[in-house]
């Protein structure tokens, strides 16, 4: 009994070049970011006044006392750790369609060129905005 061979080849470069083009489409859009191993970093607005360096930090959902802030050196440096954002009536299986709100640690710093009042500088958070002001330490006249 002769067996006929069948060419399948056509069949499954047709297969697999659709599969490959899905997977481009897919992966060519930005349903989610991967985590990095380095800490994220929140945006930020730095302002500049004639007594004071500002600092706005966006960083919602996190509580006050979850926030790191320390000058040291001339540099502000802010950080924490962010939880993932949950819904309290979450279901248990969920499916993810976007993922773009950044969670885990984070670290931001500003270099400040002027001299600061260290003693004086002030932190606050309120409605998902950590604000920092550093006052600027009076200016010498010695030598003048």
């Amino acid at each position: 009994m002769k067996v006929s061979v069948q060419d399948w080849s056509s069949n499954f470069d047709r297969l697999a070049d659709e599969l490959w083009a899905q997977m481009h489409e897919v992966a060519s859009r930005s349903y989610f970011r991967a985590p990095s191993p380095q800490p994220w970093q929140p945006a930020l607005n730095v302002y500049e006044a004639p007594d004071r360096i500002i600092v706005c930090a966006e960083l919602p959902g996190m509580a006050r006392e979850e926030i790191d802030v320390q000058f040291a050196e001339g540099v502000l440096h802010i950080g924490g750790v962010r939880p993932k954002p949950v819904m309290e009536e979450m279901p248990a299986t969920v499916g993810v369609v976007l993922m773009e709100i950044d969670s885990g640690p984070f670290r931001r710093c500003v270099e400040v060129s002027l001299p600061i009042h260290v003693e004086a500088i002030r932190a606050y958070y309120r409605r998902g905005y950590l604000w920092v002001t550093l006052p600027c330490a009076p200016q010498s006249s010695e030598g003048i």
